[in-house]
């Protein structure tokens, strides 16, 4: 095939294919999540927060009940640091474990953000491909020791939407 020809078909597939090369980074997949997030109306939600940070150890075993972004209760579903399974704690209570779950969807965002390098990605992220919040995200970067950070959303339940949208998206996770 002529060399002229060959730069014609090579125009041609680029042209037909423009997402080669130009994958989606974190921050702009974060982005677009959050704003499906925002557009699926959820009002309310549970669910367990899960973390270890390699430097403070891991998360509290709580089940923490959100409200139009804010957090309405946190209670303690394993006993643990002479709390009992079942007890409410208060925000303040909770900021005196070493390590502080992520505490609503905003928040998981925001970290994600925080850690997320578009200079140099090292990190994975799962979404909810229905809701758009984050299920799980692990960021380690290799050129820095000791900086591991897992976060994940387990036994997820939307409890309220908005009036215009449908409850039968609600799913345990």
């Amino acid at each position: 095939m002529p060399p002229n020809k060959v730069v014609r078909v090579l125009l041609l597939l680029a042209a037909l294919i423009p997402s080669i090369g130009a994958a989606e980074t974190l921050i702009e997949e974060s982005h677009r999540m959050e704003r499906k997030w925002h557009d699926a109306g959820v009002v309310a939600y549970k669910f367990h927060p899960y973390g270890e940070y390699n430097l403070l150890g891991s998360t509290p075993p709580v089940e923490v009940t959100v409200r139009n972004g804010r957090v309405e209760r946190i209670v303690i579903i394993a006993a643990l640091s002479g709390h009992r399974e079942g007890e409410h704690i208060s925000l303040r209570t909770l900021r005196k474990f070493h390590a502080v779950p992520v505490l609503t969807v905003e928040d998981f965002f925001a970290l994600i953000r925080e850690y997320a390098d578009p200079a140099a990605p090292a990190g994975t992220i799962k979404y909810d491909p229905e809701l758009g919040y984050p299920i799980r995200v692990f960021f380690d970067n290799p050129d820095v020791d000791d900086d591991d950070v897992l976060v994940v959303f387990e036994d997820f339940r939307v409890t309220e939407m908005k009036p215009d949208k449908s409850l039968e998206r609600t799913r345990a996770r």
